[in-house]
């Protein structure tokens, strides 16, 4: 009778069992197009087996636990080539921008309005004493002067778009920042009882994905289930969250730079980040509006640090001395790109010297130190070349991270995702091992009942 009776449990308890992994099964395939979701299995363990005058006799299995399918080191590198990804897309974006805003094809732009101005000086030189000549040169001066101001401008308000664009990516980050410290108390209160908090886990790791897009994280999972999450700056490693405790990232609007401080009250300031949108955002932003000294920038042409303010205002400064030099007053006034202008006591005589007119246009064929040994037409057209080369290279960079980042997913869902043939194939299977537990439970039933009429 015992031995029935130990039957009995056992098939009552792998009804229970089969209905959990039915339900396990159920949430796969509810979740199947749910990228962050990771596939969940319930894992049976056998119950102890029970010591018979005959010898040990079974007494079924448990769930013990239902887990998630990941590979944490296929999720790592996802989480870096996201970081690289969105760094360079960033970088291409703001580049793309600052393209449009110097558009210098020839037919537009500081090229054409330069060319035009040699052209009037040209003319003015073969006929010195033409009034539709002298109307030309200070037109011709008062539009070259008024494109470079207008490309000087929009490349300040590029800068700070793409600053604002900064300070809001930061507030984004600390967002999730504080999400995930809260996903990380919620895990450890859920999990503390040795149940297994999945869902919240499925909700945690789409904000790490998120945060992995601004920031370039490390992060290493706890005993009690919650996340550390670190970035590097240099040698320095920087706690962003520690189980429920996370810090904040700002942005020191006076020095243009990012600061940081931690839970425990730890302030860094001008950090070094390695990738992530808010890396590439703060790349193009000082590689566009933050200025170096004008006297650096004329001394030291080929240096890498110059931003393309410097090399606009490089430019208009050496038009500014080069051309008033040559006139032997003042053509234009201002010291830059931002304020350069026609010089208010600037006119022409009819008696105009033609040699004057002339060794200001001669100045179109010159090359210059402070201008890394090129002419004016040959700088502008470097800057453009250089820009081009950014852009191509920011853009071939995103594609190459954005193909690592496919090919990453394609790795982390075939462990992680939901395969509806294989959850399918499960229930069916669940179902036959159902259909058989009800049937030794219907047939023990019958077998007691027949023992409890013989007695």
């Amino acid at each position: 009778m015992s031995s029935l009776t130990i039957s009995l449990e056992v098939a009552r308890s792998t009804l229970l069992n089969t209905q959990v992994q039915m339900g396990t099964v159920s949430q796969n395939i509810a979740n199947a197009d749910n990228p962050a979701y990771a596939r969940q299995k319930a894992l049976l363990a056998t119950n102890p087996a029970l010591k018979t005058a005959a010898g040990y006799l079974g007494t079924g299995a448990r769930v013990d636990q239902i887990i998630q399918q990941r590979d944490q080191y296929v999720e790592r590198s996802l989480m870096r080539s996201i970081a690289s990804q969105s760094d360079y897309e960033a970088r291409a974006t703001a580049l793309a921008t600052v393209g449009a805003q110097l558009l210098d094809d020839g037919d537009e732009g500081i090229s054409s309005a330069l060319g035009t101005f040699w052209d009037a000086w040209e003319a003015l030189s073969q006929n010195p004493s033409g009034l539709s000549e002298r109307t030309a040169v200070t037109q011709a001066t008062t539009n070259l002067a008024s494109v470079i101001r207008d490309a000087s401008s929009r490349l300040a308000d590029t800068a700070a778009d793409l600053e604002l664009e900064v300070r809001s990516e930061v507030g984004t980050v600390n967002g999730l920042l504080e999400r995930i410290a809260s996903l990380n108390e919620a895990i450890r209160l859920s999990e503390g009882g040795g149940q297994s908090a999945n869902d919240l886990r499925d909700l945690r790791y789409q904000a790490l994905t998120n945060l992995a897009e601004s920031l370039p994280i490390s992060y290493q999972e706890e005993t009690n289930g919650t996340l550390t999450i670190t970035i590097e700056d240099a040698s320095t490693e920087i706690t962003l969250v520690s189980g429920h405790e996370y810090g904040e990232l700002g942005y020191d609007t006076t020095e243009h730079q990012l600061t940081y401080t931690d839970y425990q009250s730890s302030t860094y300031g001008d950090f070094e980040l390695s990738a992530g949108r808010l890396n590439g955002l703060m790349a193009e932003y000082r590689a566009t509006g933050t200025a170096n000294d004008l006297a650096y920038v004329l001394a030291n042409p080929d240096a890498p640090d110059l931003t393309y303010a410097d090399r606009l205002n490089a430019f208009a400064s050496m038009l500014i001395t080069e051309v008033n030099d040559a006139f032997g007053t003042d053509v234009f006034s201002g010291t830059d790109a931002t304020d350069i202008e026609l010089d208010s006591g600037f006119a022409l005589d009819p008696d105009l010297d033609a040699d004057l007119a002339l060794s200001v246009a001669a100045l179109q064929e010159n090359k210059f130190d402070e201008l890394g040994g090129s002419t004016f037409s040959g700088y502008l057209s470097s800057i453009q070349q250089q820009l081009g080369l950014d852009e191509q290279n920011a853009a071939a960079q995103g594609s190459f991270y954005e193909s690592l980042r496919l090919q990453l997913e394609n790795q982390q869902q075939s462990v992680s995702g939901v395969s509806l043939d294989e959850e399918l194939v499960d229930l069916l299977r669940l179902q036959q091992v159902y259909q058989a537990a009800a049937k030794i439970v219907q047939y023990t039933s019958a077998m007691m009942e027949t023992i409890m009429e013989m007695v």
